[in-house]
């Protein structure tokens, strides 16, 4: 899923790659300093980002974002590319085969990314969609730099998930 929504932004929209962290350990069980990631549901995937002049620009890791919307990292300002991010989110809500049972990140990082949603043309009924699925749950303010992936559990594997 990840690969295939990360190829569907591509073809969309000029830019860097996107940017996944932890997934979970190749056989499960915990992996420091992660709560969940064991069992292949989880994904921490990167915000895109411009640099101060607007343009497109990958960082080396996530890069937290403040509440004007960009943040420092290392000496370099980014800011947060919310058309590209709701893009993302959006085909991933959107694939065919994994179901997104929700994303966790911060409050007004997700504001700006459904306002980037309702002004790129979007359907209201997929803003919607994705409005429900980033809803806030408890862990949602920490995820400033990056956004937490959750896939539903598939029907053959319950109850093991």
């Amino acid at each position: 899923m990840l690969q295939r929504a990360a190829t569907r932004v591509r073809e969309q929209h000029r830019g860097p790659r996107a940017l996944v962290g932890a997934l979970s350990a190749q056989r499960g069980g915990r992996i420091a300093p992660h709560s969940s990631h064991r069992n292949g549901r989880d994904a921490d995937v990167g915000l895109f980002l411009l640099d101060v002049e607007g343009a497109p620009v990958e960082a080396d890791r996530f890069v937290e974002i403040g509440g004007d919307g960009c943040g420092d990292d290392r000496g370099t300002r980014y800011c947060l590319d919310a058309e590209r991010t709701f893009a993302l989110l959006a085909a991933m809500l959107e694939d065919p085969t994994a179901r997104v049972q929700w994303f966790l990140i911060a409050e007004d990082v997700r504001s700006r990314i459904l306002e980037a949603g309702r002004h790129s043309g979007a359907s209201e009924e997929l803003v919607l969609r994705l409005a429900t699925a980033t809803e806030p749950h408890g862990g949602s303010a920490q995820h400033r730099d990056h956004v937490h992936l959750r896939i539903y559990c598939a029907a053959d594997d319950r109850p093991g998930c």
